[in-house]
């Protein structure tokens, strides 16, 4: 008994080395170089964000969209970046679970790119131009936020308190007082090493309705500013707040429940240059915003920072 359970230890040992190796060594046997593999994480979230629909996209990429979008693990995310390298339009797509890094690259026709030489890898990363973000999936729970960063960073956020509300403020522009009006998303996050809190600002000449909001409207980056609250373990300890570069949201669904009337909003590729400037984090997750909530009693909720 001693003895075959020895052999049955030695082969589950075995084994786990074998797949470990497997996936260490996945970039090396496929000509990738790993040393500039490391800047990769940079040109995703430096890339502009410009979400399609699967009708804009090539059909072959459709439908291993449709095919990843079956099968998502809990709290995974996949996103589908294009680029340009060697006069060729490219597909990447990202998978925050892989251990093999550009394995998934493919030509414009559905040709999956095969890095035969190792120069070939390293003049992809050094040369590849006009990165894009064109499709996201994920499956994090509603009020949970993802958050990525470009330096191998990533953690999770609980949102607390998701309202929104509509106002307006008087600013001052020159010598004259201007009134801008407001609808604003707001929460908390918790249990976050990075934010927390968020806010979601559209601003305009004209008052804003929730009756003009439908489910499937898509706004980007220039009609819409991201605020990003988060403590850092500085003496000083300062709010600081982070200003949003890039990323779209969308309405999923307008509901009512309970006698409380709710907006949902899907949080695609929000992406934040950190303060310190030691990274740029990325933002996916869908929150449900009670419309109109009250919030003015209650305390804020504050951080633990990093």
């Amino acid at each position: 008994m001693k003895k075959y359970l020895f052999f049955t230890i030695l082969a589950l040992f075995a084994f786990c080395f074998m797949v470990i190796s497997c996936n260490s060594d996945d970039n090396i046997e496929s000509g990738m170089n790993t040393d500039v593999l490391g800047d990769l994480p940079k040109l995703m979230e430096s890339s502009t964000t410009e979400l399609l629909s699967k009708e804009d996209i090539p059909i072959w990429l459709a439908e291993k969209i449709s095919e990843i979008e079956k099968t998502v693990p809990p709290m995974a995310i996949y996103k589908v970046y294009q680029c340009n390298w060697r006069s060729k339009t490219i597909f990447f797509i990202y998978n925050n679970f892989s251990s093999c890094l550009l394995c998934d690259t493919y030509y414009d026709d559905g040709k999956k790119v095969e890095w035969q030489k190792t120069a070939d890898s390293e003049d992809f990363i050094n040369n590849s131009t006009r990165w894009k973000c064109i499709y996201v999936i994920s499956n994090t729970p509603t009020n949970t936020l993802l958050i990525l960063s470009n330096n191998d960073r990533q953690g999770s956020g609980l949102v607390a308190r998701p309202h929104c509300f509509t106002g307006k403020e008087n600013r001052l522009e020159g010598d004259s007082l201007r009134v801008i009006h407001q609808m604003i998303f707001a929460c908390d996050i918790k249990e976050s090493t990075v934010f927390d809190g968020l806010e979601i600002i559209f601003e305009g000449s004209q008052p804003f309705s929730f009756n003009k909001f439908k489910t499937g409207d898509t706004f980007d980056i220039s009609q819409f500013k991201v605020r990003a609250e988060y403590h850092r373990t500085w003496t000083e300890k300062i709010i600081k707040m982070a200003l949003s570069l890039s990323g779209e949201i969308k309405i999923i669904d307008i509901k009512t429940e309970d006698g409380k009337s709710y907006i949902s909003l899907s949080l695609q590729d929000i992406k934040f240059d950190a303060i310190d400037k030691s990274c740029i984090y990325a933002i996916d997750g869908t929150i449900d915003y009670e419309i109109g909530f009250n919030v003015a009693s209650m305390p804020r909720h504050q951080g633990t920072g990093f």
